[in-house]
């Protein structure tokens, strides 16, 4: 994208596509814009959405959606110790969850105090004898 076609993009996006919307001295640029087939692309595609912006139908909010949002949000009482946060935790966790959790943390915690199997008990005994093969 050369220089000149972004600062035709910039320039429609502020003023959009109407030459009447342009300032006076910015007009010759959008002119000229309309002899390059490849920038009359770019003001036509603004045209085109502009189009699209304009036949859009707006529907306003109700006038009380300000109030139900906030009394929705007034609705749940907040609880701000741990106590509650905890309660509010417990009675979302399913109780074949909460077992399953218990069960792995123990086979896990478990896991890492016994010795792997792979452990070579013969290499223990030599790191606690001395050159003679005596036990220290």
């Amino acid at each position: 994208m050369n220089n000149y076609e972004s600062r035709l993009r910039e320039l429609l996006s502020y003023y959009g596509s109407d030459l009447e919307q342009w300032p006076e001295e910015l007009r010759p640029l959008w002119l000229r814009a309309q002899h390059n087939p490849k920038l009359a692309s770019i003001v036509e595609e603004e045209r085109r959405f502009e189009h699209l912006l304009r036949k859009r139908s707006f529907t306003p909010p109700s006038f009380d959606f300000a109030e139900r949002i906030i009394a929705a949000s007034i609705a749940r009482p907040q609880r701000m110790e741990a106590i509650g946060w905890f309660s509010d935790l417990l009675q979302e966790v399913r109780p074949a969850a909460l077992a399953a959790m218990l069960l792995l943390g123990f086979a896990i915690g478990f896991g890492m105090l016994t010795p792997p199997s792979s452990l070579n008990n013969t290499a223990f005994v030599r790191a606690l004898t001395d050159d003679e093969g005596t036990i220290l």
